[in-house]
């Protein structure tokens, strides 16, 4: 019984801990473009809780958006990035495995692998 009471109190708190946000390392599409270091990506992705945080350092403009599945399906949005800095997609979506990212804004292309488990 004992047991019991500690393995449900272990689960209570395991459940209340909040899910830490995975980062989704993005490079440039074209990595052999030395037009633009890749040091200086002015987009930062994060997934969490079934949501895509995309976040534009810089608004200028309109950016376009994709998320491939491993057969090669799309979910595109627009984003216009002077009216927000902040994109979020919503994820829960989208079947368990990898997907790949791509934001094509400032006149590049980057990409990045995350996984929806």
């Amino acid at each position: 019984m004992k047991r019991i009471v500690i393995a449900v109190a272990c689960l209570f708190v395991l459940s209340s801990l909040p899910i830490q946000a995975k980062k989704i390392l993005l490079k440039k599409s074209k990595p052999d473009d030395p037009s633009i270091p890749t040091r200086d990506i002015p987009v930062d992705a994060d997934y969490e809780d079934g949501r895509l945080y995309i976040d534009f350092k810089q608004p200028s403009g309109v950016a376009q958006v994709n998320v491939k599945d491993r057969f090669g399906m799309v979910v595109s949005d627009w984003v216009d990035t002077q009216a927000t800095s902040t994109h979020v997609i919503d994820a829960t979506m989208l079947d368990d495995g990898q997907y790949m990212l791509e934001v094509e804004y400032e006149g590049q292309a980057v990409e990045g692998k995350f996984e929806v488990e």
